[in-house]
């Protein structure tokens, strides 16, 4: 027939036509639901048949093992970078209260000389020589010390005196 299509039915010698359509494939009948049920298998046969071996190695190791290797790389590549970022902040916190004192010298340290230059031309400032002043604590600190001996002497004496 033209302009129409023929497909078989369950039974082969009975063609239906539908009509035909260029964008449409041709049906065929085994492809559509069949109405006959199929007879189910024996439980006897179903019962004796053998199941496939179960592969636990490739089933449930290999992918855990996998897994913990895995994790056992991330762990060690996150202590590395945890270690270097403690390593790091702590340099950073080290040097950092240096840099800063440098940075705030070298800030300060024209304001003071401006201050002191301030005080020279208004007479105000006393020069400090750095020998007499370490030298006047040298000899008030050798005094005290002095003095505590011989406090400890005289105590010592007297005690001792006490026993004899």
């Amino acid at each position: 027939m033209a302009g129409s299509q023929e497909v078989a039915t369950s039974d082969s010698s009975q063609i239906s036509p539908i009509p035909s359509s260029p964008h449409l494939p041709p049906v065929d009948d085994r492809l559509q639901p069949q109405t006959k049920l199929k007879q189910p298998r024996p439980v006897l046969d179903i019962i004796s048949e053998s199941f496939p071996p179960f592969d636990c190695g490739t089933t449930i190791l290999g992918p855990y093992e996998a897994e913990t290797l895995r994790d056992a790389k991330f762990e060690a590549e996150l202590s590395s970078m945890i270690l270097d970022t403690l390593i790091e902040s702590h340099a950073w916190s080290v040097g950092r209260p240096k840099s800063e004192s440098l940075n705030v010298e070298r800030d300060l340290e024209p304001k003071i000389n401006s201050i002191i230059e301030i005080e020279k031309e208004q007479g105000m400032s006393t020069p400090l020589h750095p020998y007499r002043f370490s030298s006047t604590i040298v000899e008030k600190t050798r005094a005290q010390l002095n003095q505590f001996v011989i406090q400890m002497k005289s105590a010592l004496a007297t005690l001792t005196s006490g026993f004899l």
